[in-house]
């Protein structure tokens, strides 16, 4: 019986869902100014910083996930990253959130991730990303909307001021 149930649920929930739930996606590109260096340590063996100080960046960010209710975007997002010679990507959980139902709306973002980077001497780093901006959307249809924002983004001990600027469809 619980089986039963189970399966009617998985094929009745769409059908009342596909007013609730959209497919999306999101192309952006942003622009990270050095910000700090949020640990500071000494060693013996040389520089134990992977990002080099003052060192600006540029990210490209393909975010697909679903829309509910048309205010709340939840995705799986894959950047490149490139800090001067340092290049790499990253993956993140991206969760985005308009606070209005109207064409101009303000926005909140939260991105979660890890990203993989790679200097010129072909050493490999890993380390745990996190993100925040608010900006404003502008939706002139239904099925496209342009925005900007502007946050922080922290990594590889180092926090940068972002400016981000997309479209989603």
């Amino acid at each position: 019986m619980k089986n039963l149930f189970l399966i009617l649920l998985f094929l009745v929930f769409p059908i009342f869902s596909k007013a609730q739930f959209k497919y999306s996606e999101r192309i952006e590109y942003g622009n990270l100014d050095f910000g700090g260096r949020l640990v500071r340590y000494e060693t013996d063996q040389g520089n134990p910083y992977y990002l080099e100080q003052f060192v600006n960046g540029r990210e490209i960010n393909f975010v697909n996930g679903i829309n509910i209710k048309d205010q709340t975007f939840i995705g799986i997002g894959v950047s490149h990253l490139a800090f001067g010679k340092i290049k790499g990507f990253s993956t993140t959980l991206d969760v985005e959130q308009l606070l209005l139902k109207t064409k101009l709306s303000p926005l909140l973002n939260f991105r979660f991730g890890r990203d993989y980077l790679k200097n010129q001497n072909n050493y490999h780093k890993s380390s745990i990303l996190v993100g925040a901006d608010i900006g404003l959307n502008y939706k002139p249809l239904k099925w496209i909307s342009f925005y900007a924002k502007v946050g922080a983004f922290f990594t590889h001990t180092v926090g940068f001021y972002t400016l981000r600027g997309g479209i989603r469809f």
